[in-house]
């Protein structure tokens, strides 16, 4: 009689049109202190795991950019302008790249589908 709008169903498709999950992070059962520098020397040197902070920043900023880009891909649509149209363009671009940079920092799997 309906159709399914369960949690499930409508994920796999928010996915496929660009909309990012949003990061899971577990709980942790024990209280972890740095004890050691090697921790801070990670943060120029080589790879370490992100901070939940950092995650946060990554989400909100890779979010801001993929709903900026879909405002920006519809402001291109309609304008009138030659020059206004390349410039939103422009735009649009740098929001793509900008989104698969902090996508790949999360290691997020978006489709390539542009809005």
């Amino acid at each position: 009689m309906g159709t399914d709008y369960s949690h499930q169903s409508i994920k796999p498709t928010s996915v496929e049109i660009g909309f990012l999950p949003p990061p899971s992070i577990t709980m942790p059962t024990q209280v972890d202190f740095v004890t050691n520098m090697s921790f801070f020397s990670g943060l120029i040197e080589k790879k370490r795991p992100l901070t939940v902070l950092e995650i946060t920043h990554l989400f909100n900023n890779a979010e801001t950019n993929a709903l900026g880009k879909a405002f920006i891909a519809g402001l291109a649509k309609v304008a009138k302008s030659k020059d206004i149209k390349n410039y939103f363009l422009r735009g649009k671009a740098i929001s793509e790249k900008l989104v698969e940079l902090f996508c790949n920092a999360l290691a997020i799997r978006r489709n390539s589908r542009s809005a």
